[in-house]
């Protein structure tokens, strides 16, 4: 499934106006893996893909630890809101919150906030051009599994509105250069932030991390910025090297997030089909392949299990249809043409054993003396006769359906049938046709 991932350009600060940028950074995906080409593009012109990634800056976005309050759906927003009342700094109405995906009532969670008038207007300018945002995932945020996670880059994500920077299809723009103090996206089990190498700060709480999280370290840089980012961690003591990713990668790596911003107020009108074109992106992932694989594998089974027990069924109905053929050519070799083995079986019985004069249940002394014996109360006595080929033929004055059903229910344990037709009871044993 191909994926549109747009990083969203900084929030004005210093009082500009929260105006929708002209361009964006983006990155498209074939299959959500792996980065295709890149650039900065207008809103009409970004390319078409099935999903779209809005990736929020991490200067943009503040994070907040705390038991998840217990409270309805309808009122989440407003309990978080006085949970977080001491910590937050602007305005609540100017304020957009979000919860993890696996967030429990009770139990500590992270919660995001973001400025929620910046984020309105970005979303509003990119579905202007009837697109549709997806997910709004954080460019950096906690490390929830533990470990301790570094990212250096040469420049601040996110170039100005409108700046047109070109970008190549690896990923980093061509005026981005080395520089001498690169920036710093840091997760840990303690939380998230972006930082300048420049300075103490950042020294002093990567030296804090690294001496909490002896397992799981994650280094990765941008070419630009990762000579300067393996010196830093040399003075630190770090020794270690970092792992080469372009923008473009790490992009790629960020929309994969299970977080999604998109809550609350900023949820979609068209929920349920947003609901169900994540899944179908999520179904269509590598982590849901040996599950794909499996129900293929299964539907395959019994594909083929059914088309085995039908042969074996029409090959046993088969050899059933042998062995009656053969038992009446065994029988009555006189019979050379074969079409019903069983009706002609009958026939050819029933003939012998009128030819011996051996009386059956077929007669016709046997079917006047069952006919008589379930004649129906209120029938008038049959007042014609008639047999012919088992069928024994009552005329008789006022015969009803009824009384055609009232014969045949008490024929029926004597292996016998009845049925009026043009106003006469026939009676014949079970099974015959005529």
């Amino acid at each position: 499934m191909s994926t549109l991932i747009v990083h969203l350009p900084p929030r004005p600060r210093h009082g500009s106006s929260l105006q929708a940028p002209g361009h964006w950074r983006y990155v498209w995906s074939g299959d959500g893996q792996q980065a295709g080409r890149g650039g900065v593009a207008a809103t009409d012109l970004l390319p078409k893909a099935d999903s779209l990634i809005a990736v929020v800056p991490a200067l943009d976005l503040a994070w907040h630890r705390l038991t998840l309050p217990k409270a309805p759906g309808a009122r989440l927003r407003a309990a978080l809101l006085g949970a977080l009342e001491e910590q937050l700094l602007d305005d609540a109405d100017a304020l957009h919150l979000a919860l993890p995906p696996a967030a429990t009532a009770g139990s500590p969670t992270w919660v995001a906030a973001v400025h929620k008038p910046w984020l309105q207007r970005l979303i509003q300018a990119l579905e202007a051009s009837g697109r549709n945002v997806d997910r709004i995932v954080p460019a950096v945020e906690p490390a929830v599994e533990g470990g301790l996670r570094l990212h250096f880059h040469a420049a601040a994500p996110g170039p100005s509105a409108g700046t047109g920077e070109d970008w190549h299809d690896a990923g980093t723009p061509s005026s981005e250069m080395a520089e001498p103090h690169p920036w710093l996206d840091l997760a840990s089990a303690d939380g998230a932030c972006q930082m300048r190498l420049q300075g103490t700060l950042a020294a002093a709480v990567v030296r804090r991390q690294l001496a909490a999280a002896s397992a799981r370290r994650t280094f990765t840089a941008t070419p630009p910025a990762a000579a300067a980012a393996e010196a830093w961690l040399d003075s630190l003591g770090a020794d270690t090297r970092v792992h080469l990713v372009s923008d473009a990668e790490h992009l790629v790596e960020v929309a994969r997030s299970p977080w999604n911003l998109r809550q609350f107020e900023l949820l979609s009108q068209v929920r349920g089909t947003r609901m169900l074109r994540e899944g179908l992106r999520r179904l269509a992932g590598p982590a849901w392949r040996p599950l794909r694989w499996g129900v293929a594998a299964l539907l395959v089974v019994q594909l083929a299990g059914l088309n085995v027990h039908a042969w074996q069924q029409q090959r046993e109905l088969d050899d059933r249809r042998a062995q009656q053929t053969e038992l009446l050519k065994t029988t009555h070799p006189q019979v050379r043409a074969v079409l019903e083995p069983v009706a002609q079986m009958q026939t050819e019985t029933e003939r012998l054993r009128t030819a011996s004069g051996r009386a059956s249940g077929a007669d016709f002394d046997a079917l006047l003396a069952a006919a008589s014996a379930t004649w129906p109360e209120g029938l008038a006595p049959a007042q014609q006769l008639r047999f012919e080929g088992g069928l024994l033929q009552l005329t008789t004055p006022g015969a009803t359906e009824t009384h055609a059903t009232a014969l045949r229910e008490r024929l029926r344990p004597m292996g016998l049938d009845a049925r009026l037709q043009e106003g006469r009871l026939q009676v014949q044993r079970a099974g015959s046709s005529r």
